[in-house]
C-alpha cells in the first residue's frame, strides 16, 4: 500500500473481511466488485464501502428508521447515483421511497484519502461508535491501517483533539422506488397496474407482449392474488350461508 495512492478493491475489500470475521451479524461488507444484479440484498442492518467512480463512500443502514440510508462521504456533500443504486438493491425496501441522508463527517484535506475515512467509518459503525461524533487524525489512518492488516484486526482508527473540517450541514434526498426490483426510475419502459397503480418492467414481472404498448388494462401478481383470496372469502361466506 502506497503512501498516497487511492485504495483499490482488494485493500478495501481486506478491511471488511477483517470486519466481517469479528462481526459476523453485520450485513453487507461485501466484495465492493460486486456490483448491479450480483447485490445480494442485506436481511438486517448493513454496512457497505464502494466506489462511486474514483472514491470510496460508506452506507449504512445501522440506528436507521426504515427505508433510510446513511451516506458517510468525506469528500461530497451529494449522493451519487452508483450509490443510489447500490443502496436500493441492498435495501429492497418495500416501500414507495427511500431516503438518503449524507451526514455531518469530517472531510478530508486531500483527494486520496477516501478510501482509509471509508475503512474508518465502517469499523467506528461495527465498533458501535458514531463517525459524526469523531475526529480522525487523518496523518495517522493509513499507518493504522497496515497495521490493521498485519495483526489481522479492524480496530478504531485513530483520533485527534486538533480542530479538523467538517460539513456543517446535513443533505437529504428522497428517491422514489418502483417494480417488484424495488429501484429508481431507469427510464427504462414500465407497465402500470390499474388496480393498484405501481409501475413495472416487463422484464421484471413478465408482462404479456398484448399489454405493452396498449390501453388494455393489466394488474399485478400482488392484485391478481388478493381478488382470488377476495373471491374465495366471499365464496365460502356464501357456502357457509347455505
Amino acid at each position: 500500500m502506497k503512501k498516497t495512492n487511492w485504495l483499490c478493491d482488494s485493500e478495501i475489500h481486506a478491511g471488511q473481511l477483517l470486519l466481517k470475521t469479528k462481526f459476523p451479524f453485520v450485513d453487507g461488507l461485501h466484495d465492493p466488485a460486486i456490483v448491479g444484479t450480483l447485490v445480494a440484498p442485506a436481511i438486517s442492518e448493513f454496512v457497505q464501502i464502494i466506489n462511486t467512480g474514483n472514491h470510496w463512500v460508506c452506507l449504512s443502514t445501522i440506528s436507521c428508521r426504515p427505508g433510510t440510508i446513511k451516506v458517510y462521504d468525506s469528500l461530497f456533500q451529494r449522493v451519487s447515483p452508483i450509490a443510489i443504486r447500490h443502496s436500493c438493491r441492498l435495501l429492497m425496501h418495500t416501500g414507495g421511497s427511500i431516503l438518503f441522508t449524507n451526514e455531518k463527517i469530517q472531510k478530508q484535506i486531500n483527494s486520496s484519502d477516501c478510501g482509509l475515512f471509508a475503512l474508518a467509518f465502517a469499523t467506528d459503525l461495527c465498533h458501535g461508535i458514531d463517525p459524526v461524533t469523531q475526529s480522525y487524525d487523518q496523518e495517522k489512518m493509513r499507518a493504522h491501517y497496515v497495521n490493521c492488516l498485519d495483526s489481522l484486526e479492524m480496530v478504531p482508527f485513530p483520533k485527534t483533539t486538533r480542530r479538523v473540517p467538517y460539513y456543517v450541514h446535513n443533505s437529504k434526498a428522497t428517491v422514489d422506488i418502483f417494480c417488484v426490483c424495488r429501484m429508481p426510475n431507469d427510464n427504462q419502459e414500465y407497465v402500470q397496474c390499474f388496480q393498484c397503480d405501481g409501475w413495472y418492467h416487463p422484464t421484471c414481472v413478465d408482462i404479456p407482449n398484448w399489454v405493452i404498448n396498449s390501453k388494455r388494462r393489466w394488474r399485478c401478481d400482488t392484485c391478481r392474488g388478493k381478488n382470488a383470496r377476495k373471491a374465495h372469502f366471499h365464496k365460502s361466506t356464501e357456502n357457509n350461508h347455505h
